[in-house]
């Protein structure tokens, strides 16, 4: 288990996407393996969930293992431990109380429920779940370490664009990824 510190380090560590990440909206769902920069024992994923009313993007440490098919390669997550996450048109409800381990920017929300109308962002905090982030503060509150959120809402690609660009700067990406847009490339 990691201590706050820890994972805060972790979401501060340096990382490095690994292949170049595309985005082409022609899958509800992409996996992303980064590395860190300075430390070569970790590895870090980010997973993109896009769907009609739901959009997820999360930063998980750990490692995932792979097996081959017949015809290609599938992977799954092995004990990654959730490190952030932003939700939009998710539901969600925070512990109703907050242990010693919450840090009182986080504690505030104890009990809150998140409609799917409620963008919010989810931290890891020790004690709690390792592979669910159990516990969301608001879009509009989310500051680390001097970075948040301007996208309140995604209406469109360059919404989502925009929102994972700022994810990115969240999570100390030197590269970014790239996103399809009809017959041209971005990024």
């Amino acid at each position: 288990m990691l201590s706050n510190e820890e994972a805060y380090n972790l979401i501060k560590e340096e990382k490095l996407f690994l292949n170049p990440p595309i985005i082409d909206l022609t899958h509800t769902k992409y996996n992303f393996e980064m590395k860190s920069i300075t430390q070569k024992n970790f590895k870090f994923f980010v997973d993109i969930e896009v769907k009609a009313e739901v959009i997820k993007i999360e930063l998980s440490v750990g490692r995932y293992k792979t097996w081959k098919t017949s015809h290609n390669h599938r992977s799954k997550s092995v004990g990654n431990i959730g490190l952030l996450r932003v939700d939009f048109g998710g539901k969600h409800k925070n512990p109703s109380r907050a242990n010693e381990h919450v840090p009182s920017w986080i504690a505030r929300f104890a009990g809150k429920y998140f409609e799917r109308y409620e963008p919010h962002v989810h931290i890891y905090v020790e004690t709690y779940s390792m592979q669910r982030l159990k516990w969301a503060v608001p879009l509009e509150v989310f500051d680390f370490d001097g970075k948040a959120f301007s996208v309140k809402a995604i209406n469109s690609i360059d919404d989502l664009e925009r929102v994972t660009r700022e994810f990115e700067a969240i999570i100390n990406a030197r590269n970014r990824i790239r996103f399809m847009k009809s017959l041209f490339w971005y990024g």
